[in-house]
Protein backbone atom coordinates (compact mmCIF):
# COMPACT_ATOMS: atom_id res chain seq x y z
CA UNK A 1 0.00 0.00 0.00
CA UNK A 2 1.57 3.33 -0.80
CA UNK A 3 0.94 6.73 1.27
CA UNK A 4 0.83 10.25 0.67
CA UNK A 5 3.22 12.50 -0.37
CA UNK A 6 5.83 13.35 1.92
CA UNK A 7 9.82 13.41 2.96
CA UNK A 8 11.43 10.50 1.42
CA UNK A 9 11.81 7.69 3.49
CA UNK A 10 12.44 3.82 2.34
CA UNK A 11 11.19 2.50 6.00
CA UNK A 12 8.27 0.20 6.37
CA UNK A 13 5.54 1.09 8.69
CA UNK A 14 1.95 -0.57 10.01
CA UNK A 15 -0.81 2.43 9.76
CA UNK A 16 -4.14 2.38 11.22
CA UNK A 17 -6.27 -0.69 9.49
CA UNK A 18 -8.31 1.51 6.65
CA UNK A 19 -12.35 1.37 7.36
CA UNK A 20 -13.24 2.68 3.50
CA UNK A 21 -11.42 1.67 0.57
CA UNK A 22 -12.08 3.62 -3.10
CA UNK A 23 -11.16 0.74 -5.21
CA UNK A 24 -10.15 1.62 -9.20
CA UNK A 25 -10.96 -1.30 -11.53
CA UNK A 26 -9.84 -1.14 -15.62
CA UNK A 27 -12.39 -3.68 -16.82
CA UNK A 28 -9.78 -3.92 -20.18
CA UNK A 29 -6.91 -5.20 -17.79
CA UNK A 30 -5.92 -8.86 -18.55
CA UNK A 31 -7.50 -10.09 -15.61
CA UNK A 32 -10.99 -7.85 -16.05
CA UNK A 33 -13.04 -7.58 -12.80
CA UNK A 34 -13.59 -11.27 -12.12
CA UNK A 35 -10.65 -11.47 -9.43
CA UNK A 36 -11.35 -8.25 -7.81
CA UNK A 37 -14.08 -10.64 -6.03
CA UNK A 38 -11.88 -12.55 -4.02
CA UNK A 39 -10.11 -9.21 -3.20
CA UNK A 40 -13.49 -7.86 -2.09
CA UNK A 41 -14.22 -11.45 0.14
CA UNK A 42 -11.52 -10.38 2.52
CA UNK A 43 -12.36 -6.44 2.45
CA UNK A 44 -15.31 -7.25 3.77
CA UNK A 45 -14.31 -9.79 6.40
CA UNK A 46 -12.04 -7.37 7.48
CA UNK A 47 -15.06 -4.67 8.01
CA UNK A 48 -13.75 -2.71 5.38
CA UNK A 49 -16.54 -0.74 2.80
CA UNK A 50 -15.86 -0.43 -0.09
CA UNK A 51 -16.80 1.87 -3.13
CA UNK A 52 -15.59 1.10 -6.83
CA UNK A 53 -15.24 2.95 -9.85
CA UNK A 54 -14.22 2.31 -13.31
CA UNK A 55 -10.70 4.02 -13.96
CA UNK A 56 -11.94 5.74 -17.23
CA UNK A 57 -15.07 7.60 -15.20
CA UNK A 58 -12.33 9.23 -13.15
CA UNK A 59 -11.99 12.54 -15.07
CA UNK A 60 -9.10 14.34 -13.67
CA UNK A 61 -6.75 14.42 -10.45
CA UNK A 62 -9.82 16.68 -8.91
CA UNK A 63 -12.42 14.42 -9.75
CA UNK A 64 -10.14 11.56 -8.52
CA UNK A 65 -9.62 13.63 -4.87
CA UNK A 66 -13.59 14.65 -4.73
CA UNK A 67 -14.67 10.64 -4.75
CA UNK A 68 -12.00 9.22 -2.78
CA UNK A 69 -12.21 12.27 0.34
CA UNK A 70 -14.01 9.60 2.58
CA UNK A 71 -11.98 6.50 2.20
CA UNK A 72 -8.78 6.35 4.02
CA UNK A 73 -6.78 4.88 0.89
CA UNK A 74 -7.27 4.45 -3.32
CA UNK A 75 -6.97 0.70 -4.07
CA UNK A 76 -5.96 0.14 -7.79
CA UNK A 77 -7.10 -2.88 -9.44
CA UNK A 78 -4.97 -3.55 -12.59
CA UNK A 79 -0.95 -3.62 -13.63
CA UNK A 80 1.33 -1.29 -14.29
CA UNK A 81 -0.71 1.10 -17.40
CA UNK A 82 -3.82 1.06 -14.86
CA UNK A 83 -1.00 2.36 -11.69
CA UNK A 84 0.81 5.01 -14.52
CA UNK A 85 -2.94 6.22 -15.69
CA UNK A 86 -4.19 6.47 -11.77
CA UNK A 87 -0.52 8.14 -10.55
CA UNK A 88 -1.41 11.73 -11.15
CA UNK A 89 -5.20 11.24 -8.86
CA UNK A 90 -3.56 8.90 -6.06
CA UNK A 91 -1.11 11.86 -5.60
CA UNK A 92 -3.74 14.50 -5.88
CA UNK A 93 -6.06 12.68 -3.41
CA UNK A 94 -3.39 12.17 -1.02
CA UNK A 95 -4.43 8.92 -0.18
CA UNK A 96 -2.36 5.90 0.74
CA UNK A 97 -1.97 3.10 -2.79
CA UNK A 98 -3.23 -0.36 -1.82
CA UNK A 99 -2.13 -2.70 -5.28
CA UNK A 100 -4.36 -5.68 -6.92
CA UNK A 101 -2.19 -6.48 -9.34
CA UNK A 102 -4.00 -8.10 -12.02
CA UNK A 103 -2.20 -6.85 -15.12
CA UNK A 104 -0.07 -8.88 -17.59
CA UNK A 105 3.83 -7.97 -16.16
CA UNK A 106 2.83 -6.30 -12.88
CA UNK A 107 6.67 -4.90 -12.57
CA UNK A 108 5.53 -2.67 -9.64
CA UNK A 109 3.91 -4.96 -7.50
CA UNK A 110 6.76 -7.77 -8.10
CA UNK A 111 9.28 -5.31 -7.14
CA UNK A 112 7.42 -4.59 -4.12
CA UNK A 113 6.73 -8.20 -3.08
CA UNK A 114 3.02 -8.04 -3.20
CA UNK A 115 1.22 -11.16 -3.71
CA UNK A 116 -0.20 -12.11 -7.22
CA UNK A 117 -2.69 -13.44 -5.67
CA UNK A 118 -6.17 -10.79 -5.50
CA UNK A 119 -6.96 -12.58 -1.65
CA UNK A 120 -3.18 -12.49 -0.44
CA UNK A 121 -2.50 -8.85 -1.80
CA UNK A 122 -5.88 -7.66 -0.61
CA UNK A 123 -4.55 -9.27 2.82
CA UNK A 124 -1.36 -7.08 2.97
CA UNK A 125 -3.85 -3.80 2.51
CA UNK A 126 -6.14 -4.77 5.46
CA UNK A 127 -3.28 -5.42 7.58
CA UNK A 128 -2.35 -2.04 7.07
CA UNK A 129 1.51 -2.56 6.23
CA UNK A 130 3.23 -0.11 3.78
CA UNK A 131 6.11 1.44 2.13
CA UNK A 132 7.16 4.85 1.20
CA UNK A 133 8.07 4.89 -2.26
CA UNK A 134 10.03 6.82 -4.62
CA UNK A 135 7.52 8.55 -7.39
CA UNK A 136 8.87 10.20 -10.82
CA UNK A 137 7.71 13.27 -13.51
CA UNK A 138 8.50 13.94 -16.47
CA UNK A 139 6.74 16.62 -18.37
CA UNK A 140 4.20 16.78 -16.18
CA UNK A 141 3.41 13.07 -16.06
CA UNK A 142 4.06 10.49 -12.81
CA UNK A 143 5.69 7.58 -13.41
CA UNK A 144 6.33 4.39 -10.47
CA UNK A 145 8.07 2.32 -12.55
CA UNK A 146 10.47 4.14 -15.35
CA UNK A 147 9.94 6.35 -18.02
CA UNK A 148 11.92 5.05 -21.45
CA UNK A 149 12.43 6.60 -24.87
CA UNK A 150 12.96 4.70 -27.77
CA UNK A 151 12.37 0.69 -28.39
CA UNK A 152 10.29 0.17 -24.96
CA UNK A 153 8.18 2.74 -26.53
CA UNK A 154 7.25 1.00 -29.62
CA UNK A 155 6.62 -1.90 -27.84
CA UNK A 156 4.64 -0.62 -26.00
CA UNK A 157 2.26 0.83 -28.87
CA UNK A 158 2.16 -2.62 -30.38
CA UNK A 159 1.10 -4.28 -27.10
CA UNK A 160 -2.59 -4.15 -27.54
CA UNK A 161 -5.08 -5.23 -25.64
CA UNK A 162 -6.21 -8.03 -27.55
CA UNK A 163 -2.51 -9.01 -27.83
CA UNK A 164 -1.90 -9.39 -23.89
CA UNK A 165 -5.30 -10.84 -23.12
CA UNK A 166 -4.46 -13.43 -25.58
CA UNK A 167 -0.67 -14.48 -25.13
CA UNK A 168 -0.36 -12.89 -21.63
CA UNK A 169 3.45 -12.21 -20.88
CA UNK A 170 4.55 -13.78 -24.34
CA UNK A 171 2.32 -11.04 -26.01
CA UNK A 172 5.72 -8.76 -24.74
CA UNK A 173 7.80 -11.03 -27.54
CA UNK A 174 5.39 -10.33 -30.11
CA UNK A 175 5.25 -7.09 -29.57
CA UNK A 176 9.04 -6.83 -29.66
CA UNK A 177 9.18 -8.39 -32.94
CA UNK A 178 6.81 -6.26 -34.78
CA UNK A 179 8.75 -2.55 -33.22
CA UNK A 180 12.04 -4.54 -33.98
CA UNK A 181 10.87 -3.42 -38.01
CA UNK A 182 10.20 0.11 -37.19
CA UNK A 183 12.59 1.24 -34.44
CA UNK A 184 16.16 2.77 -35.44
CA UNK A 185 19.31 3.88 -32.96
CA UNK A 186 19.04 7.30 -32.23
CA UNK A 187 22.17 9.62 -30.35
CA UNK A 188 21.12 10.81 -27.25
CA UNK A 189 22.79 12.99 -24.04
CA UNK A 190 22.31 11.27 -20.97
CA UNK A 191 23.03 13.83 -17.73
CA UNK A 192 23.47 12.49 -14.27
CA UNK A 193 25.34 13.20 -11.13
CA UNK A 194 28.68 11.89 -12.92
CA UNK A 195 27.97 14.11 -15.95
CA UNK A 196 26.93 13.99 -19.44
CA UNK A 197 27.31 10.68 -21.76
CA UNK A 198 26.84 10.77 -25.26
CA UNK A 199 25.61 7.71 -26.41
CA UNK A 200 23.93 5.72 -29.65
CA UNK A 201 21.21 3.10 -28.72
CA UNK A 202 17.84 2.39 -29.28
CA UNK A 203 16.63 3.00 -25.87
CA UNK A 204 17.52 5.15 -22.93
CA UNK A 205 15.09 4.73 -19.70
CA UNK A 206 15.16 6.49 -16.43
CA UNK A 207 13.55 4.44 -13.32
CA UNK A 208 14.62 2.84 -9.91
CA UNK A 209 13.48 -0.61 -9.81
CA UNK A 210 14.64 -3.75 -8.57
CA UNK A 211 13.48 -6.01 -11.58
CA UNK A 212 14.56 -4.88 -15.18
CA UNK A 213 13.62 -6.94 -18.09
CA UNK A 214 15.86 -7.54 -20.68
CA UNK A 215 15.20 -5.61 -23.55
CA UNK A 216 16.93 -5.77 -26.97
CA UNK A 217 18.73 -2.34 -26.73
CA UNK A 218 22.06 -1.17 -26.85
CA UNK A 219 22.39 0.56 -23.51
CA UNK A 220 20.23 1.51 -20.94
CA UNK A 221 20.98 3.78 -18.44
CA UNK A 222 19.04 3.95 -15.01
CA UNK A 223 19.45 7.61 -12.60
CA UNK A 224 17.67 8.19 -8.94
CA UNK A 225 16.53 11.43 -10.39
CA UNK A 226 13.37 11.28 -8.45
CA UNK A 227 11.95 14.30 -6.24
CA UNK A 228 12.78 13.78 -3.01
CA UNK A 229 8.88 15.49 -1.66
CA UNK A 230 7.32 13.64 -4.74
CA UNK A 231 7.10 10.23 -2.84
CA UNK A 232 4.07 8.04 -2.60
CA UNK A 233 3.49 4.85 0.55
CA UNK A 234 2.86 1.26 -1.46
CA UNK A 235 2.51 -2.27 0.98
Amino acid sequence: MAGPPHRRSDAHSTAARPRKAFVLVNPKARGGEEPLADALVVFDAAGIGVETAPLDEIASPADMRARSADADLIVVCGGDGTLSAAAAGVIAADRPLGILPIGTANDLARTLAIPADPAAAARVIVAGHTRRIDVGEVNGRYFFNVASIGMSVEIARRLTPEIKRLWGRLGYAIATVRALVAVRPFHATVIGPDGEVRVRTLQVAVGKQRLVRQNPADLIFTYDVFRGNDTNDAP
